[in-house]
């Protein structure tokens, strides 16, 4: 895989269905043993064939924001596989301001999420919180859904 895969593989995502050209965008790029150029040149390649694929179809392109940006998308390379990831979460609950205190949690919102869906739980349906009332689940819960 060659940065014109990159490209060419950004851009065929339906980019349009997840977010609209007028919200700003940060693109971030984690590599393990990927003999490409350079991450910046990859991070590059993801961004202009989104604000492409939107400028071909709307004639509008999303603007980057690298520091508060509307949406984060991530890209993760190896020797193997380019995965991308839409980050639909943003910042840490923390850093929106949404606690009114905060103490020290058991784990992070993005890793209960995640064991919340690997434990197949559905919303509506019972749950025990094992985190004795720090709230880290019912957080996750009352952001989602």
């Amino acid at each position: 895989m060659n940065e014109a895969d990159i490209y060419r593989i950004t851009r065929m995502l339906p980019w349009g269905e997840w977010f609209s050209p007028t919200l700003t965008i940060r693109v971030n790029v984690a590599v393990i043993t990927f003999p490409l150029r350079s991450l910046d040149f990859i991070t590059l390649k993801i961004k202009d064939a989104i604000c492409d694929k939107f400028h071909k179809r709307t004639n509008k392109r999303p603007s980057v924001d690298a520091v508060t940006p509307d949406v984060r998308v991530h890209g993760f390379l190896d020797a193997q596989k380019f995965t991308l990831y839409l980050d639909t979460s943003g910042d840490a609950l923390i850093k929106r301001n949404l606690r009114k205190t905060s103490g020290e949690a058991p784990l992070r919102e993005n890793l209960a999420a995640g064991i919340l869906q690997l434990a197949g739980w559905k919303p509506g349906a019972p749950l025990l919180d094992p985190m004795c009332g720090r709230g880290t689940f019912f957080l996750k819960l009352y952001k989602c859904h």
